[in-house]
């Protein structure tokens, strides 16, 4: 049903306000508010603008390790280090007297030894 647009015009009598124009007005209502049958899908419509990019998703799961890659070269020889600093001074590596004493004590057993050995003793 195609709806007539009526003409109003304010203190006119030929645009009272009436059962019958109020009816017209309410079934143009009812008729746009029916719904018809959905039609069938329109063509694809062209590409809007670029939005913006939104912000990063969240970490995904670590992937398998990859194979190792192939050996590098040999890096250039570094820079020497910073000197460390001096030790403590140490023992002067002398025995005490009673190591030295032991020491000849048994160097003179194996004198001994060796000399009863040879018939000497």
């Amino acid at each position: 049903m195609a709806y007539t647009v009526q003409q109003w015009r304010n203190n006119d009598e030929t645009t009272p306000l009436s059962a019958s124009r109020l009816t017209h007005i309410e079934e143009g209502i009812a008729a746009k508010a029916e719904q018809g049958p959905q039609g069938e899908q329109g063509p694809q419509g062209d590409a809007g603008p670029k939005g913006e990019q939104g912000p990063p998703g969240e970490q995904g799961p670590a992937g398998a390790d990859g194979a190792d890659g192939a050996k590098g070269d040999k890096g250039d020889k570094g820079d020497p280090g910073t000197p460390g600093a001096d030790g403590a001074d140490g023992a002067d590596g002398f025995p005490t007297e009673t190591q030295w004493n032991e020491l000849v004590a048994r160097v003179e057993a194996l004198e001994s030894a060796v000399a009863a050995l040879q018939g000497d003793g």
